[in-house]
């Protein structure tokens, strides 16, 4: 049976008392029980549990508590578990399904809670001959919580049919009376969902990706203030979760927007005035300056299990105390980045960068490339990073020193992000294709530099640790043990780049480059 058909509105304005008798004598349910139930959904941020098409719920009853994950529109429970208080991750609960569900769901992002409703339930029991319970069924009077309105709203009234195993026969009997002789509409609509719509909410589901839609022939300059506008849309949607250090992906999220916000401000040249350039290249870089530390320890901490997992069982609990200094020095950094993101100085700049952003462009320009269409100029900057990207692959052997890779990576990620920039000047299925291959090689350099990285931080790490206080000679082995297994990997990671820049250098793609950015004859290039 359906779950449309378990659920059922009631009409405004039903004599309750009323309803209630009929339903004992037309089904022979038993007195009905009465409680307050307090309903509480959850998503992350991002509504990664909604797009899943679930819904976990906290259902709270006499004082005790169930998380419970559903399928949207459905009173089937797929995993549950009682909890106390209020988890924020799913790392909290126990190794059970509902957690198994939820890591695979939201991997780092933290479930907070979305919207509250207050439900009056009444439940009647049918049961047979022998006093076994074959079938349930549920008055509920429903009341939002808290609404932004100022004052409870009424929900509705809903009969709900709950099932018990092996007694098909009487939930059948019961929808069919419910909605062929008493009239009653099936539920369309997760109760979740009508609390949000009382609110006038629904599901927002934000994405970092900058899904813009230029026009090939629209004015270079407002091309680029139409890009920087929507980086700067994710800074701010960012900021108050990075500030409240809700979980590790607003920070993530709120520096790789500056970080390409300060790429578009280098490489899309000659469209933007010099003391623009100079004021906001500055900023930026500062402001991904005083994010860097606390980021560097989200993604120790993010990695911790991982590391863990890499040493040998007999050791993996020396590594605990690392992790207890990770934790203490991410809250210190992270308290005096949010002192810093509350400055004059930081609103300051981010006001001003909305106002020039968002000011008309002037009629004319003496920019060289300003008024350029934005086909050309992308053309041409992609091309430029392309061809540099390139040179300095087929330039790497194996005896080029780590910091050509290096290099190369810096130059991928310009030419990822200056794709990203067009990408909607361009036809989808093409420049996709072309970004995921480039991806690929960007994530062994990616690798490549990040095993080097993190085996230098954990060495620093182990000797401030042995400043701070007195650390046990085993949680330094297993430390020494870690660094030797990242060397390991960053090897391992050297040996697959000839692969990875073999695929990416290769003539199919050359040639799939070359004609998805050609330039227009008598195109003369960037004048800056």
């Amino acid at each position: 049976m359906s779950n449309e058909q378990l659920q059922f509105i009631v009409p405004e304005g039903t004599d309750l008392k009323q309803l209630q008798a009929r339903l004992q004598k037309a089904l022979g349910l038993s007195a009905a029980s009465s409680r307050m139930v307090e309903h509480t959904y959850y998503d992350s941020f991002d509504w990664l549990i909604y797009l899943s098409g679930a819904v976990l719920e906290k259902i709270t009853c006499e004082g005790e508590s169930q998380l419970l994950l559903r399928p949207l529109n459905s009173v089937v429970v797929h995993a549950s578990e009682n909890i106390k208080g209020s988890p924020r991750f799913s790392q909290e609960l126990s190794t059970g399904r509902l957690r198994t569900a939820l890591d695979r769901i939201l991997e780092m992002r933290a479930f907070m809670p979305q919207v509250r409703v207050r439900s009056r339930i009444h439940t009647f029991s049918l049961l047979d001959k022998e006093d076994k319970t074959v079938m349930r069924l549920a008055l509920e009077q429903h009341t939002l919580q808290g609404s932004k309105r100022g004052k409870a709203s009424q929900l509705g009234t809903r009969l709900q049919i709950l099932p018990v195993r092996g007694y098909d026969k009487a939930v059948k009997k019961a929808a069919q009376l419910l909605a062929t002789e008493m009239g009653h509409e099936p539920v369309t609509q997760d109760l979740m969902l009508a609390a949000l719509a009382a609110e006038s909410r629904e599901p927002e589901c934000y994405t970092s990706k900058l899904n813009l839609h230029l026009q090939p022939d629209m004015r270079a300059d407002a091309a680029i203030r139409v890009i920087l506008l929507r980086l700067l849309e994710v800074i701010e949607t960012n900021e108050d979760g990075t500030i409240n250090d809700i979980d590790s992906e607003f920070l993530h999220d709120f520096r790789v927007a500056v970080r390409k916000t300060r790429s578009a401000l280098t490489q899309i040249k000659g469209v933007l005035p010099k003391r623009v350039l100079d004021k906001y290249r500055a900023g930026f870089a500062w402001l991904g300056a005083v994010t860097t530390p606390t980021r560097d320890m989200d993604v120790y901490l993010l990695n911790f299990e991982g590391y863990r997992s890499s040493l040998p069982v007999s050791i993996q609990d020396d590594l605990d105390p690392l992790h207890d200094f990770l934790v203490a020095h991410q809250k210190k950094e992270h308290t005096r980045m949010a002192r810093t993101l509350k400055t004059a100085r930081y609103k300051n700049m981010m006001q001003s960068w909305h106002a020039f952003l968002s000011a008309p462009l002037p009629a004319r320009s003496s920019l060289p490339n300003a008024m350029r269409p934005a086909i050309e100029v992308a053309d041409k900057r992609i091309m430029s990073a392309y061809k540099r990207v390139m040179s300095e692959g087929l330039a790497i052997t194996p005896e080029s020193p780590a910091e050509r890779l290096h290099d190369l990576r810096k130059s991928c990620k310009k030419l990822r992000y200056l794709m990203e920039f067009f990408q909607s000047l361009y036809p989808s299925a093409k420049i996709t294709a072309l970004i995921n291959v480039l991806k690929s090689l960007q994530e062994n350099l990616g690798d490549f530099q990040d095993y080097e990285v993190q085996a230098t931080h954990l060495k620093e790490f182990s000797q401030q640790m042995t400043q701070e206080g007195e650390v046990a000679p085993e949680t330094l082995m297993a430390m020494r043990v870690l660094v030797e297994g990242l060397h390991s990997r960053q090897l391992m990671a050297r040996e697959e780049f000839a692969k990875r820049f073999g695929n990416f250098a290769k003539a199919e793609n050359q040639d799939k480059f070359h004609k998805l950015f050609k330039l227009p004859r008598g195109y003369k290039g960037d004048k800056a």
